[in-house]
């Protein structure tokens, strides 16, 4: 009998607790904030390979003030800041995006920005490009609380830099391997690499080939036929990851080729080290 005289007591006394606990609780609803303010140090960034260590440009940008229910938030605030051209309205999916936890500002090395202009948006050195950037804040990057600032713009000329990967002296590329019609080629006997399977120099750094891919199988880049002396892959060989693209380089390991028979597009941009494969 005391025993179930104590059940009772503490059953009650929980379902007292867990009353006050949902009488006590305060939901915390988002309210909102107001904008970022957005300003820069120039309109006109100074570009050279002589001030690459240089700070190119300085940004600084408002507190949101988030507010909820219960009040200022004291959570993280994150911005993104987004570099973009002129005219593509943050919607280039090659845009720089910089993450920022906190900071109110940033200021960007000249070096900095030539490598996100050339390597990130893809922009060709040696001419005048219109930049557009902006910055995004939310609490923890929730969707529901992003606010995105004014956009300011800067001219930038981004200047030449050495390639990350070396293109080849003889200026002409090769595919060969079991993922191609000629297959893996004989070292000594060119003929055994078709002509047709030579990439176009479209520009100093920049190759494409458009052919048809046999299903499955592997290949290599290579700078003259029938030799073996200068030869391009990936870090990890037949690397299921990197059949659409990534990252190259010389002396590399197999490539896995795709999956599917097919017409096949393959771009390799020696300037920033990567390429791509796109079903035609």
């Amino acid at each position: 009998m005391k025993n179930i005289f104590n059940f009772i007591c503490l059953a009650l006394f929980t379902m007292g607790f867990l009353s006050s606990c949902e009488k006590d609780e305060v939901k915390a609803e988002f309210l909102g904030g107001t904008a970022p303010v957005l300003t820069s140090s120039t309109d006109a960034i100074d570009m050279s390979f002589a001030n690459a260590d240089n700070i190119g440009i300085k940004l600084d940008w408002t507190n949101p003030d988030f507010k909820f229910t219960t009040g200022r938030s004291s959570h993280n605030v994150v911005y993104n800041l987004e570099i973009d051209t002129l005219g593509a309205n943050f919607t280039n999916p090659f845009k720089q995006t910089i993450v920022f936890p906190g900071d109110l500002g940033t200021k960007i090395k000249v070096s900095d920005l030539n490598n996100y202009m050339l390597n990130q948006l893809q922009l060709r050195p040696g001419q005048s490009h219109t930049l557009e950037m902006r910055v995004v804040a939310s609490v923890n990057n929730a969707t529901l609380t992003k606010l995105a600032s004014n956009s300011v713009q800067a001219t930038a000329t981004p200047y030449k830099i050495p390639p990350k990967v070396n293109p080849p002296s003889t200026g002409q590329l090769f595919i060969t391997g079991s993922a191609t019609p000629g297959n893996w080629q004989t070292a000594g006997m060119p003929e055994t690499v078709p002509l047709n399977q030579e990439f176009t120099k479209v520009s100093e750094f920049v190759f494409e080939l458009t052919m048809d891919v046999v299903a499955g199988g592997s290949y290599k880049l290579i700078a003259t036929r029938g030799d073996w002396g200068i030869q391009y892959g990936i870090a990890i060989k037949n690397d299921p990851n990197a059949v659409n693209g990534g990252d190259f380089k010389e002396n590399g390991e197999d490539v896995l080729g795709p999956a599917t028979a097919g017409t096949y597009k393959f771009v390799y941009d020696f300037q920033r080290g990567k390429y791509t494969v796109t079903k035609i």
